[in-house]
């Protein structure tokens, strides 16, 4: 209970701060009035109905990633009234985040991303001016339409990316980027054949996740689910004897091990994965005869 009523307390030393984190925990204290969240309301969730003092030591040892804290706390009661966007996309793309609003001024723009559940909100875009200080920030640019574009996709961009213009105390995007990826037994994205070579292909799909989400859920949640196809485009699956297919749901990775064969010249397999039964990315391996 502690814990909670510094959380509290600290938040609202914050809002009389006279510099960016103090306008940044009165909006989001405005966020939370705007959803219902009166001050009276708000003390009586981080202080558990209780109105004991907290020790000095206690508030000289609180750090900032308890504000943070408040403010994902604050983004999830927000998003639940937007319509989380599913976006899917190969490694190596490039992608467009919709904001799902156009303001005539985009310094009204803010993007923020969670890699995890647990991990640290990275502001991206602030305000419109795009933030210099991540090790992405190249790759990142904001559209005229408020949308966040990001060059050269990587397996670290996948995420929860929200978009904020602070139009009526709501959010206005909420979108989760998973990012496909094939990994090879061989260097390159083609293999030379070599009659009785075996070969492995992982395909991966990065997503936001938190502890003990597996691929699994978000297949139940989501409708999202990972698999192989051939070049005529039908499933492959684990009753056919020339392939070897393992999946594994923690890490939502599938797994394809063949033995290579002379006829196998040109020969493509691809992975896909779908949304509510939609292919929405794929990644296509192809093998060609030496020589």
């Amino acid at each position: 209970m502690a814990e909670r009523r510094v959380k509290y307390l600290r938040l609202t030393a914050l809002r009389q701060d006279g510099n960016e984190v103090g306008a940044l925990a009165q909006v989001f204290w405005s966020l939370a009035e705007g959803m219902g969240y009166n001050d009276a309301a708000l003390k009586d969730h981080f202080n558990g109905g209780l109105d004991d003092p907290v020790p000095e030591e206690e508030m000289a040892q609180l750090e900032m990633l308890e504000f943070w804290e408040f403010v994902r706390y604050l983004q999830f009661r927000c998003t639940r009234e937007v319509e989380d966007a599913h976006v899917f996309i190969s490694s190596g793309e490039n992608v467009r985040l919709s904001c799902n609003n156009v303001l005539p001024d985009r310094k009204s723009t803010t993007w923020i991303y969670t890699r995890f559940r647990n991990s640290s909100t990275v502001e991206l875009i602030a305000l419109g001016v795009k933030k210099k200080n991540t090790e992405r920030h190249k790759r990142l640019s904001l559209g005229s339409d408020c949308s966040l574009n990001i060059n050269n996709i990587t397996k670290e961009d996948c995420g929860h990316y929200i978009c904020q213009q602070y139009k009526n105390d709501k959010l206005q995007g909420s979108v989760y980027l998973h990012v496909l990826r094939v990994s090879s037994s061989s260097s390159s994205s083609q293999t030379e054949i070599s009659a009785g070579r075996s070969l492995t292909l992982s395909c991966q799909l990065y997503s936001y996740s938190f502890a003990g989400v597996s691929c699994d859920d978000w297949n139940r949640s989501a409708g999202i689910e990972l698999f192989w196809v051939n070049q005529a485009g039908v499933k492959l699956n684990i009753s056919d004897s020339r392939y070897q297919i393992l999946f594994s749901s923690d890490n939502c990775i599938s797994s394809l091990t063949t033995t290579l064969l002379n006829e196998d010249h040109n020969r493509e397999w691809r992975c896909e994965v779908t949304h509510r039964n939609q292919v929405k990315a794929s990644v296509t391996y192809t093998v060609k005869r030496s020589g």
